[in-house]
Parts: structure tokens; sequence; C-alpha cells
């Protein structure tokens, strides 16, 4: 793989914040019962591993080359205890979401995610540097990460409740998943189409609607009768 002599010394620059565990990345789904999905994120590395705007731009290119995840993305910067961090916040909708996640409707009243880490860890993997940490997606070594500090967690909020998680904790219709646990691994989901609590409440708001119209009509009745 060929490329340019500044991209080279970026990445051996930004190489020891990867080992060192400093990357905090978060990504939030939200899946409606028609199986569209929207997201937001935020991507975050020590403002010591990049000394300019270009830098995290060719950060983000590498690390996301042909994964369209960041494409709508803000320039942000936080603090994490006190250490001041530079990366992105970055939306967006099911169609860029395609790369890692598939949703199908499995009957009237199922619905079956599939999510996968291996695009971004094939890109990791395909870094232009000899390390024995990135050589193999599947070793343990990348999940160690989060031992030194580096954190990668994934909310899936679900139409409605979870019936079933591979991975992470259940809390009623979200999944919460620590990827640096997951790396390489699928996660499938299955849940509930409908939230239980939305369908009452339509249905109680369906129900006084049905009330109030079969008093009105019997009033109207009675006044007719009466002559009124």
């Amino acid at each position: 793989m060929k490329i340019n002599k500044k991209l080279t010394l970026l990445l051996m620059a930004i190489l020891p914040f990867l080992l060192s565990g400093c990357i905090k990345f978060s990504l939030y789904i939200d899946v409606d019962r028609d199986s569209n999905a929207a997201y937001h994120g935020s991507l975050y590395v020590p403002e010591t591993a990049v000394s300019s705007q270009e830098d995290l731009d060719l950060m983000y290119s590498e690390l996301f080359k042909d994964i369209p995840l960041l494409n709508d993305r803000v320039n942000s910067e936080t603090e994490i205890g006190e250490q001041k961090y530079k990366g992105c916040t970055f939306t967006g909708t099911g169609e860029e979401l395609s790369t890692f996640a598939k949703i199908e409707k499995t009957g009237e009243d199922c619905m079956h995610l599939t999510f996968s880490s291996d695009p971004l860890l094939d890109n990791v993997s395909d870094l232009p540097l000899n390390l024995n940490i990135f050589e193999d997606k599947e070793k343990a070594d990348i999940s160690s990460l989060s031992e030194f500090g580096a954190e990668a967690y994934l909310e899936i909020r679900m139409p409605g409740k979870v019936f079933s998680a591979s991975h992470g904790e259940i809390d009623g219709d979200t999944v919460k998943i620590n990827l640096l646990e997951t790396l390489g691994e699928e996660i499938e989901i299955v849940s509930a189409i409908r939230r239980p609590e939305v369908d009452a409440a339509v249905l109680g708001a369906g129900g006084a609607a049905e009330l109030f119209c079969a008093y009105t009509i019997y009033r109207d009745s009675k006044r007719k009768k009466e002559g009124k």
C-alpha cells in the first residue's frame, strides 16, 4: 500500500495514542418500527496527538476509509478529566449505517438487527505500520486497549422491548455495548416492533374518542326525541 510521507508520519504520531488507549468513541443508533435508523456519535483523541485539523482529517480518512459514518461531521473539542481532546461529533441515517448494520423485520411483531465492527477493524489492520498488535483483528490485544483507558461504546435503541441480545446489557428497548469487548464478533439483537406503552396510549386515546362520539350521538338523538 503506497502512502505519502506526511501520512506515514501522521500515523506514526497517532500510534502511541492508539496503543495507550486515549481514543474515545461513541455511537448511538435509534431504530424505528419501519426499519429506519438514525445515529449520532463522537470521536475524540488527545489534542497532543494532533497538531492541526488537517491531521485529524487524515486520521478520519484512514480509519474510516470507504465507511461513510463520519461524512456529516462537525469539529468539536471537549475535556475529559483534566485532559483536552479534539475530534468531531457526527450524525447520519441508515444509509450510512449499512456498512455496519442490517435491520429487517422477521414477522409482524419482531425485528432483527445485526451489527459488525469488521469494516473498521479491517481499516485499523491495514494501517501501514509493522505492528503485531494489528496483524490479526481477532487477537485480544486490540480489545485490551480498554485497560489503558480506550473507550468505544455502542448504544442501540430498538422500536420495542428487546427480547435478546448476543452482547451487551439490555435495558427495556435499549442495548448498551462495550465495543472493545466485542471486536471481531457479530452483534445480534431481536426486539418487538412496537413499544407496549406507546400502543397502550394510542389505544387509550382511541377508546376515549370512541366514547365521546358515542355520547355525542346519544345526546343528539335524545334531544331530537324530546323535540329540542
